[in-house]
């Protein structure tokens, strides 16, 4: 029994968020982790959580992209250095993105219909 199936049979469950709504979807986005984020889906976890009351689990991740894109591009650092990590973000970005569709994500105004 790997890790996961250990705290789901605990009644984990992958879907409960902590007081302000994060769930280990969430926290697997922001760290950026496609590999984290494809084995909690397999595991049950909801592609199209509601998030915030209004915004969609794609949302959030088209939301963090956006605004980590803007913080990288304020830097003053190497150009070098800031566009490997830039195509880094973008990489991890399309895979998740790819990943969540796969899986039925959509986008909070999608679910609405």
């Amino acid at each position: 029994m790997d890790l996961l199936d250990h705290l789901d049979s605990l009644g984990a469950g992958f879907n409960l968020g902590d007081e302000d709504g994060i769930t280990p979807i969430v926290m697997a986005i922001e760290v950026l982790n496609p590999a984290l984020i494809d084995t909690l889906l397999v595991n049950g976890a909801d592609p199209n959580l509601v998030f915030n009351s209004s915004e969609s689990l794609l949302d959030f991740l088209y939301f963090d992209m956006i605004e980590r894109g803007l913080k990288l591009a304020q830097l003053k650092s190497d150009e070098y250095v800031e566009m490997a990590i830039m195509r880094d973000y973008i990489r991890r970005y399309k895979s998740i993105i790819e990943i969540m569709e796969y899986w039925g994500a959509k986008r909070f105004s999608e679910l609405q219909d």
